[in-house]
C-alpha cells in the first residue's frame, strides 16, 4: 500500500492502458487486397471492452487514493512489564520458560530462602523474649507500687499502735516482700522461658516440615524420572526396529541397483535413511542412559531426605521435652509465689499488731514514702520494654517480607520474554530478570507524514494488514496523534540551528487501536512491520 494519495493507482491504470495499445498493435495488417473489407465487430467488441476496463480500474484508484491516507511506515508495539528481584540472593529454581503463558500471581523464580527463613526465625525468638521481658517490668511496676502502697497503711497502722513492735514486725514485712518479689521474678523468667521454647519447636517443627516436603518432592522426582526411562526405552526399542528395517531396504536397494532394476539415488537415498536410524538409535541410548543416571542421583538424595526428617523429627521431640520441663518450672514458680505472698499477709498482721509504737512508725511512714519514688524508675523500664517490643515485631515483619520476596511471582498475565535469569545465578535488588508482554491488546505505531495530518482526526476507520500475516485484513480506528514528530523524541534531535540547513518532511506517530472480536488478533506480535490506511469519510 503506498504513501501517495493518488499517484500510485493513476500509473497502475495509465499502464493498463499501455497493455491495451501493445494488443491493438499486435493486430495484423490487412492486406493491401483486403483494405475495402469491413473490420471485425469481434475485434472492436474485446477492444472497446479492454478500454473500459482499464478507466474503471484507474478512476475505483484514484477514487481509493482521494479518500484514504496510507503509509507502510509502521509497527505493532506493547507493554512491556519488567520482572524485578527486590532482594540479593542465589537462584534456586526458574519455573518458566521463553515465550510461555502466565497468569497473574503464578511463580515465576524462586530464590534461595534459608537464610531468610532463619532471620524470620530470629526475629520471632527476639519477639517472644522482648514480650516477656516487657511482662516483666510491667509486674515490677505492679509490684514496687502495691508494695509501696502496703507499706504506707502498715505504717500508718504502727502510728496508732504505738513503736514498741513496729521494728520486728517492719523486718518481717521487709523479708516478706522482697520473698514476694523474687518469687514473681522467678515466675516472670518462667514464663519467659515458656515462650522461647515454644518458639524453638515451632521453629524445629517448621524444620521437620520442610524436611518431609522436600523428601516428598525427591520422590516425585524418582518417580517422574522413572517414567522418562520407560519412555526412552520404548523409544530405543522403537528406533532398533526402525534401523533394521532401514538396514534391510538399504541392501535391497543396493542389491537391486546392482542389478540395474533401479538407480544408483535409490540405494543412496535408502543408505542416508538407515545412518539416519542409527543416529536415532544412539540417540535413544544416550536417553536411556542420561535417565538411569537421574534416578541413581535422586535416590542418593532421597536417603540425605530421608535422614534430615529423621533428625528434624528428633530435634521437635527434644524441643517438646524442654518444653513440657520447663512448663513444670513456672507451676513450681507460682507455688513459691503463693507461699511468699502467705508470708507477707503474715508480717502485715505483725505490723498492726506493732502499731502502737507511733514514734517508730512515723519514721517508717517516711522511709515508705521516700521509697515510691522507685516506681518512676519501674515507669521507665517498661516504657523501654514495651519498645523493644515494637521493634522486635517490625524486625519480625521485615524478615517475613524478605522471606516472601524470594518467591517472584507474576503481577500481569502474559507471555515471558527476554528471560535473562539461570539457575545458580546471584541476583541483586532491582536486577531486571525477564519480561511479561500482557496479554492486553496491542496496538498499531503508524507514522505519517506531516502533509499528510491535515485531515487524520481520532475515530477515524483503518485498514491494517501485517506482513506476517499475509491475506488476512484487520480493521481499527484512530485513538490518538503525538504532539511531537519522531525526530523531537530521538536519542539525538535535529539542531536547525546549524548552517548547512536542509528541511526534510517529518513523520509524526498516530496511534491506532485494533477493533475488538476480529479473528486472528491472537497472531499478532509487539515489533511486526504492518501496512495502514486511513478512511477519510469515517
Amino acid at each position: 500500500m503506498s504513501e501517495e494519495k493518488k499517484e500510485t493507482p493513476i500509473s497502475e491504470s495509465v499502464d493498463a492502458l499501455g497493455e491495451v495499445d501493445v494488443v491493438a498493435q499486435t493486430v495484423e495488417t490487412p492486406k493491401a487486397d483486403e483494405v475495402r473489407k469491413p473490420k471485425n465487430p469481434l475485434r472492436l467488441v474485446v477492444l472497446a471492452v479492454l478500454l473500459i476496463a482499464a478507466i474503471g480500474y484507474g478512476y475505483k484508484t484514484w477514487q481509493y487514493g482521494s479518500t484514504h491516507i496510507a503509509t507502510d511506515d509502521a509497527y505493532i508495539t506493547s507493554d512491556l512489564v519488567p520482572v524485578n528481584s527486590n532482594i540479593s540472593g542465589s537462584v534456586r529454581k526458574v519455573y518458566v520458560a521463553d515465550n510461555q503463558h502466565v497468569e497473574v500471581g503464578d511463580l515465576l523464580v524462586e530464590l534461595d530462602s534459608a537464610a531468610r527463613q532463619a532471620e524470620v526465625d530470629q526475629a520471632d525468638a527476639n519477639l517472644a523474649a522482648a514480650t516477656a521481658a516487657a511482662g516483666g517490668a510491667t509486674a515490677d511496676v505492679q509490684l514496687a507500687s502495691q508494695t509501696g502502697s502496703a507499706q504506707i497503711i502498715q505504717a500508718q497502722q504502727s502510728i496508732s499502735l504505738g513503736s514498741s513492735d513496729i521494728a520486728v514486725a517492719e523486718a518481717n514485712a521487709q523479708k516478706a516482700a522482697s520473698n514476694v518479689i523474687s518469687a514473681q521474678a522467678n515466675t516472670a523468667k518462667s514464663k519467659s522461658d515458656v515462650s522461647v521454647a515454644i518458639a524453638i519447636v515451632e521453629a524445629k517443627k517448621s524444620t521437620a516440615r520442610r524436611a518431609r516436603e522436600q523428601l516428598l518432592s525427591i520422590k516425585a522426582q524418582i518417580a517422574s524420572a522413572q517414567s522418562s526411562l520407560r519412555a526412552a526405552e520404548s523409544n530405543l526399542v522403537s528406533a532398533q526396529a526402525v534401523s533394521a528395517n532401514a538396514d534391510r531396504e538399504a541392501k535391497r536397494a543396493e542389491s537391486l541397483t546392482e542389478q540395474g532394476a533401479t538407480p544408483a539415488s535409490l540405494a543412496e537415498a535408502r543408505e542416508t535413511a538407515a545412518a539416519t536410524a542409527h543416529a536415532s538409535v544412539e540417540n535413544a541410548k544416550q536417553q536411556v542412559e542420561v535417565a538411569k543416571s537421574m534416578i541413581a542421583q535422586r535416590k542418593s538424595e532421597l536417603a540425605t531426605a530421608e535422614e534430615q526428617v529423621k533428625e528434624a523429627d528428633s530435634g521437635v521431640t527434644q524441643a517438646i521435652a524442654q518444653q513440657a520441663s520447663i512448663v513444670n518450672s513456672v507451676n513450681a514458680s507460682k507455688a513459691m509465689e503463693q507461699e511468699a505472698k502467705s508470708g507477707l499477709v503474715a508480717a502485715k498482721e505483725a505490723i498492726a499488731a506493732a502499731a502502737v509504737k507511733r514514734t517508730q512508725a512515723q519514721g517508717k511512714l517516711q522511709e515508705t514514702e521516700a521509697s515510691l519514688k522507685k516506681v518512676t524508675v519501674s515507669e521507665n523500664g517498661r516504657a523501654n520494654a514495651l519498645a523493644k517490643v515494637k521493634q522486635a515485631a517490625a524486625a519480625l515483619e521485615t524478615a517475613r517480607i524478605n522471606f516472601e520476596n524470594t518467591k517472584i511471582k507474576a503481577l500481569v498475565s502474559g507471555a515471558i520474554s527476554m528471560k535473562m535469569v539461570q539457575l545458580g545465578q546471584q541476583v541483586a535488588p532491582g536486577q531486571e530478570m525477564m519480561a511479561i508482554i500482557p496479554v492486553a491488546k496491542p496496538w498499531i505505531v503508524a507514522n505519517f507524514k506531516e502533509t499528510q495530518l491535515a485531515e487524520i482526526r481520532p475515530g477515524l476507520p483503518v485498514e491494517i494488514e501485517v506482513d506476517a500475516i499475509p491475506g488476512v485484513k484487520y480493521l481499527g480506528h484512530v485513538d490518538s496523534i503525538s504532539r511531537g514528530t519522531g525526530a523531537t523524541f530521538a536519542l539525538l534531535p535535529p539542531d536547525n540551528a546549524t548552517g548547512n540547513f536542509t528541511k526534510v518532511v517529518q513523520r509524526v506517530p498516530v496511534k491506532i487501536v485494533l477493533d475488538e472480536g476480529q479473528p486472528h488478533l491472537d497472531k499478532l506480535r509487539a515489533g511486526l512491520s504492518s501496512k495502514v490506511a486511513i478512511s477519510l469519510r469515517g
